[in-house]
């Protein structure tokens, strides 16, 4: 049976069923539902509204959930490798542990997100604004952090070894002895912040 309404996906989700692969509700309110655990690859929930909502363990690999409203969102442990999220908002949410290698998201507004120990390698964040985001231990090898505002970041054990820093904002941002640069790039001089912490 296709799914055709928020309603119904959630009916189907309570009577025990997870696997939701290629389900199609662009706009649909899905606020505090919880979806944990659920297989949702391929998806399209692009502008829809997810605040709140329990995703927890989810597969979202190559989701399109651009312009997707996530605040407050909890996806820990999900997997989002090649998801598009340009555009969304994703302040507040919690993405510790998440996988986000090879996703997309360009603009992305991830203001006091927790991102610790996520995987982002090759992530494209180009824009993105992680304004007092917990990075620490997070992956963003590879990463694109082009014009990017990291301002009071938590960076502390972080790789962002091979990431493309061009323009980025780091005034104020956290790192420690064990958070991985490229040789050359003076933290100090871009305005970071030692921490002692380990």
């Amino acid at each position: 049976m296709s799914i055709t309404s928020a309603a119904q996906l959630l009916q189907q989700y309570a009577t025990g069923v997870r696997g939701f692969l290629r389900v199609e509700l662009e706009g649909a309110n899905l606020q505090g539902a919880n979806l944990r655990g659920a297989d949702l690859r391929v998806v399209r929930f692009s502008a829809a509204n997810l605040s709140g909502a329990h995703l927890r363990e989810t597969i979202l690999i190559g989701a399109n959930l651009c312009q997707t409203n996530l605040r407050e969102a909890d996806l820990t442990d999900a997997d989002l490798r090649g998801a598009n999220l340009s555009g969304a908002d994703l302040s507040q949410a919690d993405l510790t542990y998440a996988v986000l290698s090879y996703a997309v998201m360009r603009t992305v507004n991830l203001q006091g997100t927790t991102l610790q120990g996520a995987n982002l390698p090759k992530a494209d964040l180009q824009g993105s604004d992680l304004r007092g985001a917990n990075l620490r231990s997070a992956n963003l090898r590879g990463a694109n952090l082009s014009q990017a505002d990291l301002r009071t970041a938590d960076l502390i054990k972080a790789n962002l070894s091979e990431t493309n820093l061009t323009d980025v904002n780091f005034q104020g941002a956290l790192y420690n002895q064990y958070t991985r640069f490229d040789t050359g790039f003076d933290p100090l001089y871009w305005g970071m912040v030692f921490s002692g912490e380990l």
